[in-house]
């Protein structure tokens, strides 16, 4: 399962670029060129983010749980993790790192085009946190 588990992530991470173009391409009879001249920004800008995410996650997420969990079972013995179980988890923070960063941008984008009113967002603060 894990030969299986890289393959899909490693081929969906490289063929991203041609699924995200013909998808676009598919959609652009319905956009103007100043909707396209936006939709093009914020994907540009959603791939730098995802970047960050990523590579926020691989230099301070990653080794932060690693070292939280090596603490955490040195009382224990050593952990009993297999690679799918490891290979589960850093997925798992590395996508919810990228997630978390592409939230930010999309707030950002609903707010300038009037989707969500910065009035709104400051009502619901003290829920979100």
């Amino acid at each position: 399962s894990i030969a299986f588990k890289l393959s899909f992530w490693t081929g969906l991470v490289i063929s991203s670029p041609f699924w995200v173009y013909f998808f676009l391409r598919f959609a652009a009879p319905a956009f103007h060129v100043e909707e396209w001249r936006k939709i093009l920004i914020f994907i540009a800008l959603s791939v730098i983010f995802l970047a960050f995410g990523t590579a926020f996650a691989y230099r301070v997420t990653i080794p932060l749980a690693n070292r939280y969990f090596e603490t955490f079972n040195d009382a224990i013995g050593t952990n009993l993790w297999s690679l799918s179980q490891y290979l589960d988890y850093t997925l798992f923070l590395v996508l919810a790192n990228g997630l978390a960063f592409e939230l930010s941008l999309t707030l950002f984008f609903l707010v300038h085009f009037g989707i969500v009113s910065a009035k709104a967002l400051k009502d619901k603060r003290r829920y979100m946190i």
